[in-house]
């Protein structure tokens, strides 16, 4: 589910802001990620189809373990792993989306009490 990252073959913006996040085992990682696919809200999965440091396989991966009709996954094609650098209008309004749906899940939780 990670993907293992060189912090030398990085570019120097984002190996400085990489260096700043705490390294936890792949392990770790994916019993967080696992717990989140166990979920009864909307769960958006976005990465960029061009990321270097979590390849696009790893993401994919990950959205088939995720339960299907509350998941929406977005690959950004022509993205790196900064989506939000790189494409912060079309991001904006993904998300943007996601956040209608999980108020329209939220009003709908509370009609039933």
């Amino acid at each position: 589910a990670f993907a293992r990252v060189d912090r030398e073959e990085l570019p120097p913006d984002v190996s400085s802001e990489h260096k700043k996040v705490p390294l936890t085992s792949p392990a770790d990682g994916l019993k967080q990620i696992i717990g989140l696919l166990n979920h009864s809200m909307p769960m958006l999965i976005i990465y960029g189809g061009k990321d270097k440091l979590v390849p696009p396989e790893s993401s994919r991966r990950i959205a088939r373990r995720a339960i299907p009709e509350l998941t929406t996954v977005v690959e950004l094609p022509e993205s790196g792993h900064a989506l939000m650098l790189q494409c912060e209008e079309e991001l904006h309004a993904i998300l943007e989306e996601h956040f209608r749906k999980i108020d329209d899940c939220l009003v709908a939780d509370v009609s039933r009490l």
